[in-house]
């Protein structure tokens, strides 16, 4: 899993860059069944709870600000705040930018759930919307852990600036996708 191991680079780095090229390779285990340190559940619990806010906010923008123009500005900030995660130089930092990241995302994964509903006709919409649960988020998110994984072992800027680019890229291609609110449903 990536996320504890940014941590656990965080800390090795003492007070640098996660990225720092000093630090020894990601892809080191231990499983000496010690589970006497539970910060890392504890920060994983805030991460997931810091979801909340962003899903709140979705259904309270979605109709108001429409649905690709918050898809498209909910990815480019997810994006930003990826970025950034490769300046973070203490834990909290850590912390607090994984949870703004997770607030954020969820807004941009939620809007896109819609927009793949509504932007085909209403025969396919179903087969659509298993499509995109069983590609973009079972298949594609094994994949994205796996590959994240080992480029962090390799240079852990690579996947960084890679899904932050990938993620504001998806946001400004978003703009292309037609409206679909107050459309014919048939």
């Amino acid at each position: 899993m990536w996320f504890p191991t940014l941590l656990e680079r965080m800390e090795a780095s003492q007070g640098t860059s996660v990225c720092d090229d000093k630090l020894p390779a990601a892809n080191t285990s231990k499983c000496d069944g010690d589970l006497s340190n539970n910060a890392v559940y504890f920060d994983t619990f805030l991460q997931a709870v810091s979801s909340l806010p962003g899903n709140v906010l979705y259904f309270l923008l979605v109709d108001v600000i429409g649905r690709k123009l918050l898809t498209g500005v909910s990815m480019i900030l997810t994006g930003i705040s990826v970025f950034f995660i490769w300046f973070v130089s203490s834990h909290t930092g850590s912390i607090v930018l994984s949870c703004v990241f997770a607030g954020i995302s969820v807004v941009s994964w939620n809007a896109t759930s819609l927009l793949t509903t509504e932007i085909f006709p209403t025969e396919l919409r179903s087969t659509a919307k298993g499509v995109q649960g069983a590609l973009a988020n079972r298949v594609a998110s094994v994949l994205a852990t796996l590959v994240f994984g080992a480029l962090v072992s390799t240079y852990c800027a690579v996947p960084i600036l890679l899904m932050s680019c990938l993620l504001i890229s998806g946001g400004i291609i978003t703009y292309k996708l037609p409206n679909t609110a107050n459309a014919s449903i048939e």
